[in-house]
């Protein structure tokens, strides 16, 4: 499902997280919870904000308080108040997230700085979200995640488009480029050739 959702397939990756969560809905409640969270955050990226926040309403159980569904889901949450301008639901969602994740989840912390780098975006806070992905950009490294290390790039990319730095913005789409097809992210590898362009 997220090999799909990166590739853009949306609507194939929704269908199997969908399939994935009924499936355990009364069988496994641990995995049930995984594939909630994930077919909320595919209904983010879809733009069905409303469905993924209501998808995630209900609280979780107390065993998977500290565990990396309970900081995925308080990312996602934070991604659609994001996308939804509710700006300060957002901070809080990643704050609370950020704090499971230092004490329980540290490999977690770079996902959780790359959707702070997008909230300060949307916030014009454009100092700050250049700051929240060059720290997604050095955990992706040091824990060799190459998938999040070309959406920091791109990233890096559209900070210094916004402030009109242009040549920079250009070597940060060429290095989001070069690490795109290195590990073959067509989704990642099309988003930058149409940014450079």
């Amino acid at each position: 499902m997220r090999e799909e959702a990166r590739r853009g397939e949306l609507d194939a990756a929704l269908a199997d997280a969908d399939r994935a969560f009924q499936g355990y809905a009364k069988t496994d409640i641990e995995w049930a919870w995984r594939f909630r969270v994930q077919k909320a955050h595919i209904l983010v990226l879809r733009g069905s904000l409303n469905d993924a926040l209501q998808l995630l309403n209900d609280a979780l159980p107390p065993s998977l308080d500290r565990s990396d569904t309970a900081v995925r889901r308080r990312m996602v949450q934070g991604l659609a108040h994001d996308f939804s301008q509710q700006f300060n639901e957002a901070v809080k969602d990643l704050n609370d997230a950020e704090e499971i994740a230092r004490l329980y989840q540290p490999a977690l912390l770079g996902d959780i700085a790359q959707a702070r780098g997008t909230l300060e975006v949307d916030r014009k806070r454009y100092g700050e979200a250049a700051a929240a992905f060059r720290t997604s950009l050095s955990i992706a490294r040091q824990q060799e995640l190459p998938f999040l290390e070309v959406l920091a790039f791109g990233s890096l990319g559209n900070v210094a488009m916004q402030q009109e730095h242009f040549d920079e913005a250009v070597d940060w789409y060429r290095l989001a480029l070069q690490k795109s097809q290195s590990i073959g992210a067509a989704s990642s590898l099309a988003i930058t050739l149409g940014n450079i362009g």
